[in-house]
């Protein structure tokens, strides 16, 4: 993995995502949770690791399976194709919440405990 300032193109996903596409999680709490994914240089989700309260872990790892599907257009360096790292953050339970947001994160990033 590249460190995020090397980066050229940040990963973009090509993966179409709607509304439908989130999984159902009844019961879960309201929350919001992480999720890490590594993106290789081909495009393909190689690894997800909930970052998440416990109790809001289940559905977090139900959101990661979806995840595990997506396509990206890979991270460059100077035209080219990088693995990279990324994090989404999901918010669920609220009726503002819709969507993800997806920020890049350093390839040495400190483990999280």
């Amino acid at each position: 993995m590249f460190p995020v300032e090397s980066l050229t193109h940040l990963p973009k996903l090509v993966t179409e995502v709607s509304v439908d596409d989130w999984p159902s999680t009844p019961g879960a709490p309201s929350g919001s949770f992480q999720i890490e994914v590594d993106v290789g240089s081909d495009g393909r989700v190689m690894r997800v690791k909930p970052l998440c309260e416990p109790k809001i872990c289940e559905a977090a790892a139900t959101y990661a399976g979806v995840i595990t599907g997506w396509r990206f257009v890979p991270a460059e360096i100077l035209g080219h194709p990088v693995s990279s790292r990324i994090q989404i953050e999901f918010e669920i339970g609220s009726p503002e919440s819709e969507g993800f947001t997806a920020t890049p994160l350093p390839s040495q990033a400190p483990p999280r405990q």
